[in-house]
Formats: C-alpha cells, sequence, structure tokens
C-alpha cells in the first residue's frame, strides 16, 4: 500500500513538473508575441520616417520600400501566427491530456475544491468572454495584416503597375500573395475553443 502510494506521488509530481514546464513555455511564447508586436509598430514608425526623408522624398524615388515593408510585416505576422499556434496547442494538451491525469490522482470529486487546472476551461464558460477573446486573439494580426495590405496599396498609388520594374513585379505579388493569407491566422483559435466550449457542456 505505502509503495503503491509512493508511485503515485512520483507520478503526480512528475505531472506537475510537466505542466509547470508547459505554462514557462506558454509564457515564453506569449512574450514573443508581445516582442513581435513592438517590432511591427517599430517597422510602421521606421517606414513613415524613411518615406519623408529628402526632396523629393525616399518613397517617390524608391517605392518598393512600401513592398519591403509589407513583406516584413508579413514575416512578422507568420511568426506571430506559430506562436498563437504553439500556445493552443499546448492549452489544448493541458486541457485533454495533463489536467485529467492530476484529478484522476486527486480524486474524482465533483466538489469545486477538488477540480484541477481549470484556466483553459474557466476562459471559455461564458459567450460574452469567449467572443472577447476572439477579438483580442484576431486584433494582434489585425494590425500587421492591415499594415501590410496598406503599404502595398500605398506603393500602387505612387507607381502605376506599366511603370514597374521586373523586381518590383516580383515583390508586388509576393507580398499580396502572402499578405492575403493573413486573415486565416485570426481563425487558428477558433477550432479550439470552440471544441473546448462543446466538451464543457457535454459535462
Amino acid at each position: 500500500m505505502a509503495k503503491a502510494e509512493t508511485i503515485t506521488e512520483r507520478a503526480l509530481q512528475v505531472h506537475l513538473a510537466e505542466y509547470d514546464a508547459i505554462r514557462s513555455e506558454i509564457n515564453l511564447q506569449l512574450g514573443l508575441q508581445h516582442q513581435l508586436l513592438n517590432y511591427a509598430l517599430a517597422l510602421i514608425a521606421g517606414t513613415a520616417t524613411i518615406s519623408g526623408i529628402g526632396n523629393p522624398s525616399i518613397s517617390s524615388k524608391f517605392p518598393a520600400v512600401f513592398l519591403v515593408s509589407s513583406l516584413l510585416m508579413t514575416a512578422i505576422s507568420w511568426a506571430l501566427l506559430e506562436a498563437s499556434l504553439q500556445i493552443n496547442n499546448l492549452g489544448s494538451y493541458i486541457y485533454k491530456e495533463l489536467s485529467p491525469k492530476i484529478q484522476t490522482i486527486v480524486g474524482g470529486q465533483n466538489a469545486p475544491e477538488y477540480l484541477v487546472l481549470r484556466w483553459e476551461d474557466a476562459k471559455v464558460r461564458k459567450s460574452p468572454r469567449l467572443i472577447l477573446h476572439g477579438i483580442v486573439a484576431t486584433g494582434k494580426f489585425a494590425i500587421t495584416f492591415v499594415s501590410s495590405i496598406a503599404f502595398i496599396v500605398i506603393f500602387v498609388f505612387l507607381k502605376i503597375p506599366n511603370q514597374w520594374s521586373r523586381a518590383e513585379n516580383i515583390l508586388f505579388w509576393i507580398a499580396l500573395s502572402t499578405a492575403i493569407l493573413l486573415p486565416l491566422g485570426g481563425l487558428i483559435n477558433l477550432p479550439f475553443i470552440l471544441h473546448m466550449s462543446v466538451a464543457k457542456k457535454r459535462k
């Protein structure tokens, strides 16, 4: 009996250590997202500043700078997408795999004081919070998406298509094709959140 209790205690400690490691990784990815958003804002400010330098301005002499900025913004967006995907995967693992294991060791009681690792469940308990969470999650991508498209529009406004060089044509289509995929980034949280919401209703 004592040996069984020792094994159970060790298993619980291992699961808790795994939880701490996963939470550290989630915090790391959240910090990365904040840094990427800062880079995006710095890129917007830098492009606006550089484009106004000189007479005539740099933007009028080299409008392709806006395409380069659009590509850089798109790269930031995909990095945000990857970080968000990692966060969702880790949260899903805690919710679906790790939490039930710890709950089994602690006990099957349904009283609130016996429920463990329910932070993800609490995030989607009510529809208004679910909607707000989706808006906030999508807002991160809106900043970079709108900026990417805006840079492309500014380039087209400054230089009509029949005057584009071959390099500008290539840059334009690369920037446009990658930027228009960014709205999908705002939807990556939807399947995970809806799955958790449905699972909650089934309990």
